[in-house]
């Protein structure tokens, strides 16, 4: 009897945990995390990208995430915004405030070297999409071409 009741519980909890993850419905092959393998400046890789960037997907919220090393440890900077996809292309939108962040400030704009602007929304080309790899584009205001390469992590 106990234990067919602790693996009812089981199930119900597992049941209510992935139930979760899925907030608003399922929304797709972009669901998840993915990780910046590789990014390029018109069809160069980038030598200040240390491969330390992750992207993630749910309902309509977007966050980058970089992860941080120093002697004392390791850290996540995280920053906010939404996305959708039309016509061919990811639109991240970084435009958010709150009480005391002006919009596009703080958490609220994108991490620094990938070089998509402050307070705008980014139109990124969808090159390779759906799958376990991605491949978005996106054209600076002074025409360079960035190319990002993410992994399903």
């Amino acid at each position: 009897m106990k234990r067919t009741l602790f693996i009812l519980l089981t199930m119900i909890s597992m049941t209510l945990i992935s139930s979760c993850t899925h907030n608003n419905g399922d929304i797709g092959p972009w669901f998840g995390q993915w990780k910046l393998s590789e990014l390029k400046i018109d069809g160069v890789a980038d030598p200040a990208y240390k491969g330390d960037v992750f992207w993630s997907f749910q309902t309509n919220i977007f966050m980058m995430k970089e992860m941080l090393t120093d002697g004392t440890g390791q850290w996540a900077d995280m920053r906010w915004g939404s996305w959708e996809e039309s016509d061919g292309e990811l639109l991240l939108i970084f435009t958010f405030s709150s009480d005391h962040t002006p919009p596009g400030q703080g958490s609220y704009h994108p991490l620094p070297g990938m070089y998509l602007p402050t307070n705008q929304v980014s139109h990124l080309k969808i090159l390779k999409y759906p799958g376990s790899k991605m491949e978005l584009s996106y054209t600076t205001p002074e025409g360079k071409q960035i190319t990002y390469y993410l992994e399903r992590w």
